[in-house]
């Protein structure tokens, strides 16, 4: 969680997606262009280690490394060991 490649809103151009989506609804995190809160918004699942990793990226910022909300809003599409939670 702790290295999401984040890259100056510059940046954002050159990924070709619609510009709306350079929002803290859509891709943007604490205004850069962030890869992994992209990759996790597009995704069709969300795989952890374990079911306990998934509550703790979800209850906590610190371990959530600030993606905490978004983590939360894809809670029902996590899956592990080929079981959904």
């Amino acid at each position: 969680m702790a290295y999401q490649g984040a890259f100056p809103q510059e940046s954002f151009p050159k990924s070709n997606l619609p510009p709306e989506l350079f929002s803290p609804d859509g891709v943007e995190a604490y205004g850069n262009f962030n890869f992994l809160k992209t990759g996790i918004f597009f995704s069709d699942a969300v795989t952890t280690v374990s079911e306990k990793y998934a509550e703790e990226i979800c209850k906590s910022p610190e371990i959530g490394a600030g993606l905490n909300g978004l983590l939360t809003s894809r809670r029902k599409g996590f899956k592990r060991n080929s079981q959904w939670y």
